[in-house]
């Protein structure tokens, strides 16, 4: 049996929103502030807490926005089919898939086709507001505010659980739509009767790990873990209570004395208040040892780590090991409740595990916890696990299927699943082979940021955070956040930017690339084949650029100019920007500046700057060879490229060591900056 899908709708930025589930392990991944942390929430509130713990602010504000409406207009018609249409309340469902070889019992009651091949039940949560309490909300609102919109928030915040109430469902499955059929319900009146079928416990981001003085977190932990473990028995648990049993023996014997000869530690004491008592033995007390073993372990036992034979007090550790430890603490002893409370289908969350770990304990975790609940599901334990992280090495350790990816949308959010990447790249198998390598393997980050600079080189790679920082030095406008505060990764990918146009359309996102023209004419051979050949600019017909013509090949279809070149090297920067599904795309390329058409970075940057060149030429002492050729009179600056560039990225290390302070003395290269500039905007 497994969770296969919820659906949540009105709940904080969820507003109309499905997340697909994995039967093991499910990734989700996205920027800040996409939904990730409210759908653990809204699955916490309503299958542990119930209805009690939802606030006014828990509302989408669409939704507030439509109660004050409804309440205002006095139009309280809300019925549908005897259930709430989704607008007025927030909505869990729950799809959940049954196989043959499951036990029924607990689901007997929630399964409404007998079909045997419709073998999901749904279980829905509701938290309405019907149309009595919708009228008597307006009554009451309306006497003592009339209608100011102002008091309406403040109002809903002490009041709104008076008028909405908490409703579950069991729904019919509808296979032909995979969704459900709206009229017909069977109520469901215990939270239990679900709890029996599905449990959802985990940790959450603000977990309890200090390594302050005093607090011992982890040893709190353990003794959570010695009270759960000790329910199951085993021989260990027997031994110490022998042991206590026996310890119990030996202080009662240094209390009271072993025999009526021997002197005990509080003979003295007893034996002047037996005195007291006169003949009679109504005040003979006794002093007894009754040790609990969990109040032992929680007094008298502290977790410490072993330095060379060394004990350090656990708060001796970095946060980073302590997070780690007490994770591993919190995940055995949420399995060991699921193991207690038994459910049909457990799922365990894990809310960004990389909190406090640097990159390479974040790679030790995912793989380790991977084997860990990989032991769990081989003992027979039900386990399905939902990861949140905004980490790209926990991304890169997963596979790459499991990926649940949040993007915001006009609509509130999305969560898109990867494996649609396979089918959009359905023609180009390996393609697809190589975004998924390249990204599992070396950029996850691109699903973490907000923007993002292709650029083909090392050159470029090199120098842009430094342009980015220049660009944001000369900005007197202060118009937009400075580049290098916002969230932009630089991803180099040589000149296959057309690989990732699919992927780009998946992310929705800004996307700038940063490429270069590639001057090319066509040449006759000596076998009388037209082949294209890389030539100076001022040569060109043609591009070699595969990219450039992928994704401006509509804006180039509609020129009338024959030659390809300058089709290419005379569009405007309005037309350089594309559409990529919801996602922007810059295509960035070398465009004609103080009077000369450059076809690589290199020359580009020589061609502007080359009084910096000249005058710093010393310390391009690996960037650059055959520098005589600075000198000569008549300069052609493809030809001194071709001829003077001898390690690109010793020549972008060079321009560095060579700048002022603020990289003044230079200037970038036009196309740059344009791109940077468009980048730089909301």
């Amino acid at each position: 049996m497994k969770l296969k899908k919820i659906e949540v709708k009105n709940y904080r930025i969820l507003k109309d929103f499905k997340l697909d589930f994995k039967d093991e392990t499910t990734l989700i991944i996205g920027k800040n502030n996409t939904g990730k942390t409210s759908v653990l929430a809204i699955m916490d509130k309503l299958l542990n807490q119930g209805k009690k713990n939802f606030k006014w602010d828990d509302f989408n504000i669409e939704f507030q926005n439509k109660i004050y409406e409804k309440i205002t207009t006095k139009d309280f018609q809300v019925l549908k089919e005897n259930r709430e249409i989704n607008e007025y309340g927030i909505r869990l469902t729950l799809f959940i898939e049954y196989t043959k070889e499951d036990f029924y019992g607990n689901i007997q009651d929630f399964m409404m086709d007998l079909d045997e091949d419709n073998n999901y039940i749904i279980v829905e949560f509701n938290y309405n507001c019907k149309e009595d309490n919708l009228r008597e909300l307006s009554i009451e609102f309306n006497k003592k505010n009339k209608g100011d919109k102002n008091n309406f928030t403040k109002f809903m915040r002490k009041n709104s659980e008076k008028y909405f109430n908490l409703e579950m469902y069991a729904l019919k499955y509808n296979k032909s739509t995979n969704s459900y059929l709206e009229n017909e319900i069977l109520e469901i009146s215990n939270l239990n009767q679900i709890k029996r079928v599905i449990s959802f416990n985990g940790i959450k981001a603000s977990r309890e790990v200090s390594n302050k003085e005093n607090e011992n977190s982890l040893s709190k932990l353990s003794e959570k873990y010695f009270d759960i473990s000790k329910t199951k028995n085993d021989k260990e648990f027997d031994d110490l209570i022998q042991a206590i049993e026996n310890t119990d023996e030996k202080l009662n014997n240094l209390y009271n004395g072993k025999s009526k000869n021997q002197v005990g530690i509080f003979s003295g004491i007893t034996g002047k208040i037996k005195e007291f008592s006169g003949n009679s033995n109504e005040i003979n007390i006794y002093i007894n040892s009754q040790i609990q073993e969990k109040e032992l372990f929680k007094s008298s036992s502290r977790l410490f780590f072993d330095y060379n034979r060394i004990k350090l007090p656990e708060n001796h550790n970095g946060l980073g090991y302590l997070n780690l430890i007490g994770m591993i603490f919190e995940i055995e002893n949420i399995v060991n409740d699921f193991i207690n409370n038994v459910s049909d289908i457990n799922i365990l969350y894990i809310e960004e595990p990389e909190a406090h770990t640097h990159p390479q304990l974040q790679y030790i975790f995912i793989r380790n916890i991977k084997k860990l609940i990989g032991s769990y599901r081989e003992s027979g334990i039900k386990l399905q696990t939902l990861i949140t992280t905004h980490s790209s090495h926990i991304v890169s350790e997963c596979n790459f299927n499991d990926i649940r990816y949040f993007v915001k949308n006009n609509e509130g959010v999305e969560s898109k699943n990867i494996e649609i990447l396979k089918e959009n790249y359905k023609d180009d198998e390996q393609a697809y082979k190589f975004l998924k390598q390249y990204l599992t393997l070396n950029n996850a980050e691109l699903f973490f940021s907000e923007k993002v600079i292709f650029v083909e080189g090392t050159t470029e790679r090199i120098l842009l955070p430094y342009m980015m920082k220049k660009i944001d030095l000369e900005d007197k406008t202060k118009k937009f956040l400075p580049l290098l505060s916002q969230n932009i990764s630089i991803i180099e990918i040589g000149n296959y930017a057309q690989i990732f146009k699919k992927f780009i359309e998946f992310l929705n996102i800004k996307v700038l690339i940063i490429t270069d023209i590639d001057a090319a004419k066509e040449m006759i051979t000596k076998d009388n084949k037209r082949e294209t050949e890389k030539c100076n600019p001022v040569e060109a017909t043609k591009s070699t650029n595969f990219s450039i013509k992928n994704y401006l090949g509509e804006t180039l279809k509609s020129k009338n100019k024959n030659n390809e070149f300058k089709k290419i090297a005379t569009l405007s920067k309005k037309e350089k920007i594309v559409k990529c599904g919801s996602s922007e795309i810059m295509i960035a390329y070398q465009v004609k500046e103080e009077g000369y058409q450059a076809s690589s970075f290199e020359d580009a940057f020589i061609s502007i700057n080359y009084d910096f060149i000249k005058e710093n030429k010393n310390g391009f002492s690996e960037g650059l060879k055959n520098q005589k050729k600075l000198n000569e009179e008549e300069i052609d600056f493809y030809e001194l490229t071709q001829k003077c560039i001898n390690k690109k990225s010793s020549f972008a290390i060079e321009i560095l060591l060579c700048s002022d302070e603020n990289y003044s003395d230079w200037k970038i290269p036009k196309y740059i900056k344009e791109g940077l500039e468009w980048l730089k905007e909301n």
